[in-house]
């Protein structure tokens, strides 16, 4: 797991979100905004990271993220749709 690398996080929902990777403990990840991670950098403001179970982690796949934010926009009703997209995301290394 690299830190500060930037990756897909499946939200409780089953959205899709862009996050960065901090740590990594007892088997789950820990990210946060990409914005808080600037800010510790600049400020020294030590980012809330947020644990996150491994298996809803991915790989940053850019067209695939565009292509879950536009099926949820058009499609909200049919989760299954998004839950079919989630299969195509290659899980964090």
């Amino acid at each position: 797991m690299q830190a500060g690398k930037d990756v897909m996080v499946r939200s409780t929902l089953g959205q899709p979100v862009v996050r960065t990777l901090l740590a990594e403990r007892n088997g789950r990840v820990i990210v946060c905004r990409r914005e808080a991670l600037d800010e510790w950098h600049q400020q020294g403001a030590k980012p809330t990271g947020v644990e996150v179970a491994r298996e809803d982690v991915f790989e940053l796949d850019q067209q695939l993220l565009e292509a879950m934010k536009a099926f949820d926009e058009v499609l909200d009703s049919k989760p299954a749709g998004l839950a079919r997209l989630w299969e195509k995301a290659k899980p964090l290394r």
